[in-house]
């Protein structure tokens, strides 16, 4: 009957539309996870850079401390620690996952993916925080190092023993305030490559 046509002609119009939502889907989330993809391999490279310069950094400020803390209470001449070659990196990040959580296109892909992907997300927003302590941490150190005015013997050997000892001792809660910041952003960092790894396997 013409009825029936009617009702048949919308039931398939319907089930046309539904087929093309759904291979509209799916090729969203077949990019996204390509872009996923590409992100956490690039995650993990930064996070693997910036581990390796993060501790060459270290090395250096722990020797530094040292270096200082023989000024301040051994009443010996300073010795500047050699100064490393640190390798370039850049802090690691998910710009793509946090994109597609706000334009909810992460409700197209598998709860265990979505589950894999929330662990770095979590963490990188906590190294990013970390970063801003070390910045502060690197202020408070310059500032007190500022205080401390430079009289050498040579031009790459601070005499700091002729320096105020609570300045020094100032400095040196400034560049230890500083080494536990970065040290704190480290350990952050290898759990965002332990996170980036797992998505990987």
């Amino acid at each position: 009957t013409h009825m029936a046509t009617i009702v048949l002609g919308l039931l398939i119009a319907i089930g046309l539309e539904q087929s093309v939502e759904w291979m509209h889907h799916r090729e969203q989330r077949h990019q996204l996870l390509e872009q996923l993809d590409a992100e956490h391999k690039q995650s993990l490279k930064d996070a693997k850079d910036t581990l390796h310069a993060t501790a060459v950094q270290l090395d250096w400020y722990a020797k530094q401390i040292m270096a200082l803390q023989a000024v301040a209470w051994q009443n010996q001449r300073y010795v500047k620690p050699a100064q490393p070659d640190i390798p370039p990196y850049s802090a690691p990040d998910d710009p793509v996952w946090r994109a597609a959580k706000s334009s909810g296109l992460t409700s197209l892909l598998a709860q265990r993916t979505v589950i894999l992907n929330s662990e770095p997300e979590l963490l990188l927003s906590r190294i990013n925080e970390l970063l801003h302590d070390v910045f502060l941490a690197r202020g408070a150190m310059r500032n007190a190092c500022g205080h401390l005015p430079v009289q050498s013997a040579a031009p790459d050997s601070p005499n700091y023993i002729h320096w105020d000892k609570k300045d020094v001792q100032d400095y040196i809660g400034g560049t230890s305030a500083y080494y536990e910041a970065l040290r704190s952003w480290y350990t952050y960092d290898a759990f965002v490559i332990g996170a980036e790894e797992a998505i990987e396997a």
